[in-house]
């Protein structure tokens, strides 16, 4: 999934992660959809030395996002909060 890309990709030039821009350069994608083997992906061309670095094979990277995005809360408590004026 994306956002599984950009846990491997990190912040690496882009302080504010490639979140945005990969979803930006590939609109058919939602954010948490994984994407099939062999489907192309666009990502900035300075990209590609760290995708192959930390994201494709066995990388520990690659195998702790997958953790991270097949993580549930199995905690299905809800409550309400009163919002307060001027709140947000």
């Amino acid at each position: 999934s994306i956002g599984e890309l950009t846990i491997c990709l990190g912040p690496g030039q882009n302080r504010n992660g490639w979140f945005r821009t990969l979803r930006n350069l590939n609109p058919r994608l939602s954010g948490n959809q994984r994407i099939d083997v062999g489907e192309k992906l666009r990502i900035p061309s300075m990209l590609v030395p760290r995708y192959v670095e930390h994201c494709a094979g066995d990388s520990p990277l690659l195998a702790r996002a997958r953790q991270l995005h097949d993580a549930t809360d199995e905690k299905e408590e809800r409550f309400d909060y009163p919002l307060q004026e001027g709140g947000t």
